[in-house]
């Protein structure tokens, strides 16, 4: 393993690991982390928007439906009534909740302050549950084997086979990585493990 192979896995170069011991962030590593912000950002007020389209849809195409049933507004039944509101209100809710959701989402911004973890390297083998919905309706759980990365009390989640073969377990290592995230920003060999 060499510290060439260490920056081609991670993405950053001399300039961004001299940086990251100074616990800042490169000037390229800034633009990065704002564009995926910027991204990210764009992607959950789309969905916002989209979301209140689909129950503005909805409640469009049930008051449409009741006008061309030649529902009377002015002399409908309470039941007609309970029913159209039933209709535009349990799903303009769920729709609306979603959409408050995803717009909180764009508007939130994560802590990308650099934070260091020096130590021994170890890849431990992990089992996640996930939830599954069936053909049929009911839910399963489907249970993976992944790896993460640990240093110290810090874990890494996704190790790829390609780190897994590029780092030597039990070498200590410094990581720069951000906050709220846990993006490995750079990395280091410090010595050989014992």
């Amino acid at each position: 393993m060499s510290d060439v192979d260490l920056q081609k896995l991670f993405y950053f170069d001399e300039e961004d690991l001299a940086a990251n011991r100074s616990c800042k962030l490169s000037p390229r590593q800034e633009n990065r982390i704002k564009e995926a912000e910027r991204l990210a950002s764009r992607i959950f007020r789309g969905t916002g928007i989209v979301l209140i389209l689909l129950a503005g849809g909805n409640a469009y195409g049930v008051i449409s439906s009741a006008i061309k049933q030649g529902l009377p507004f002015s002399t409908a039944s309470q039941n007609d009534v309970i029913g159209i509101i039933t209709s535009i209100g349990i799903p303009g809710l769920l729709l609306g909740f979603l959409a408050w959701g995803s717009f909180k989402m764009a508007a939130a911004k994560a802590d990308h302050s650099i934070q260091q973890i020096r130590g021994k390297a170890y890849f431990i083998k992990v089992e996640k549950v996930f939830p599954e919905k069936k053909p049929n309706g009911s839910m399963a759980f489907r249970t993976v084997e992944a790896y993460e990365l640990r240093v110290g009390n810090v874990h890494f989640d996704n190790v790829s086979q390609q780190m897994m073969s590029i780092m030597e377990e039990g070498n200590i290592y410094a990581f720069y990585y951000t906050k709220d995230t846990k993006d490995i920003l750079s990395a280091e060999r410090i010595t050989k493990g014992k």
